[in-house]
């Protein structure tokens, strides 16, 4: 560092370098900090029993991830539920119960650090875990990969995109999703060490997908959701936009008008695979 210094003293253009890369460094590790503290809000202590319905899965390090799966009806359907930022089993059950109404088998887990799953969490770690639920569902319960729809929100749609685009999921239902944890943070997409850069893989995605979001989100603005939706293949993609809906209370705006965009899209997959 003293070097670096010693080398400044006599030209500006260096100088400015070191204070742009020092600059890009702070940008770095606040940018991470930030990130952290917003993606993994894991709500207080379990306040639900788990019963014959749950499972603990073993991760590839060993670690415990709860599961919840069970059965809405005799179809073929089962809908793998990614939770959002400050969402656990118990936080997540309506839906589940929402999705069996309908027909679907229902699945679900929990991220490191919520509920009955410990360890701190992280992006290489949620997302190998997300892996290990899915191919045990599919062995255990489902049987063939393209059956099971995977349905994320908020960070959950991080969750999702990463199994479609590593397994061989029938679709993938986008809820109040981002582009990429910095840029609906710090508005910016260049800092180093971008997180969950779900844009940059939407590309690989060939299955079809529901892209859900509320105009009026506060926390992940209609603009970074228009983008994200733009990066995909354009003919394996739905839009539902609900006026008024925002971040966390979408469901409840959209009301009757939320589940006539989702059930028919999963129903009318293609089974066939």
């Amino acid at each position: 560092m003293v070097e670096a210094v010693r080398r400044t003293r006599g030209n500006p253009l260096n100088a400015l370098l070191v204070l742009a890369t020092a600059a890009v460094v702070f940008f770095a590790i606040y940018a991470r900090q930030s990130a952290n503290e917003f993606l993994y809000q894991a709500p207080p202590s379990p306040n639900y029993d788990r019963g014959g319905d749950f499972r603990f899965v073993r991760g590839s390090d060993g670690s415990e991830i709860n599961v919840f799966w069970e059965r809405g009806s005799e179809s073929t359907r089962t809908v793998l539920y990614c939770c959002g930022t400050s969402e656990d089993l118990a936080r997540a059950m309506p839906l589940l119960r929402s999705h069996q109404l309908k027909g679907f088998n229902v699945a679900s887990f929990e991220y490191r650090s919520f509920g009955y799953t410990k360890v701190e969490p992280s992006q290489k770690s949620l997302y190998a875990d997300s892996l290990a639920v899915f191919d045990f569902i599919v062995s255990e319960m489902v049987g063939r990969e393209s059956n099971l729809v995977v349905h994320g929100h908020s960070l959950g749609g991080a969750i999702a995109l990463e199994i479609a685009t590593r397994r061989e999921s029938g679709a993938v239902i986008l809820e109040s999703s981002f582009s990429s944890a910095y840029s609906v943070l710090m508005r910016m997409d260049w800092i180093p060490g971008d997180l969950y850069r779900n844009k940059a893989k939407a590309g690989n995605v060939v299955c079809p997908v529901l892209l859900i979001h509320g105009e009026a989100d506060s926390v992940v603005p209609l603009s970074d959701a228009v983008d994200l939706a733009n990066s995909f293949d354009q003919d394996r993609i739905e839009r539902h936009y609900v006026p008024n809906g925002g971040h966390f209370d979408l469901r409840n705006v959209a009301g009757v008008g939320y589940w006539p965009s989702i059930e028919p899209f999963i129903w009318n997959l293609d089974s066939s695979g």
